[in-house]
């Protein structure tokens, strides 16, 4: 490589001008926030009628999917009982390949048994962020009222909702506060 000319040191000069004015200019774009974890109260009462509740669609939509997604795979109870009987059998000793195995191993029923008690586990607390029969302008007017209070500001959108849906399926005054008090980070 030869030796780099006046004229060649000039162009790159500009060039790293340039892109320094682009990245200087595009600071406050960085600092945005980003994702759904950050959206908090400023965000949402920044937002007009409308964006909230389209954004709540999308929000419900998303977790409904993400719960439906995760169901077990075999229902519960497809008529035959099977699982119950299986239960019963398992627990009671009535099978007779487990009793002659001395080490630690497992049917393929109970390997079956395992992983549709497991796949209900997930589901189970899955179901506990479902948000249900509840209206989207019902919701929204309850994050509304969540964000009135200063202290709630910031609190993350996505927890806000969990939230109200707690308040609105019925939770005493207490457990309400006890719930604010940990998503705020009180002591």
């Amino acid at each position: 490589m030869g030796a780099r000319t006046n004229s060649e040191y000039r162009t790159m000069k500009k060039l790293l001008f340039g892109i320094l004015i682009i990245i200087l200019s595009c600071q406050p774009a960085f600092a945005a926030k980003t994702g759904l974890s950050e959206l908090d109260g400023s965000d949402w009462q920044a937002w007009d009628e409308e964006k909230k509740v389209h954004f709540l669609s999308g929000f419900l939509l998303g977790s409904y999917h993400v719960i439906k997604q995760n169901e077990p795979a075999i229902s519960k109870d497809d008529g035959s009982h099977r699982y119950d009987d299986m239960r019963k059998r398992l627990s009671s000793g009535q099978d007779r390949k487990r009793q002659r195995v001395k080490t630690a191993t497992f049917s393929r029923e109970e390997m079956i048994l395992w992983g549709h008690y497991r796949a209900s586990m997930i589901q189970k607390g899955l179901a506990d962020y479902a948000v249900y029969d509840i209206k989207i302008g019902l919701l929204s007017k309850g994050v509304d009222e969540l964000y009135r209070d200063s202290k709630n500001m910031k609190i993350r959108i996505s927890d806000a909702v969990y939230a109200v849906k707690k308040q609105i399926k019925g939770a005493s005054r207490e457990d309400m506060e006890r719930t604010l008090q940990d998503l705020r980070g009180d002591p």
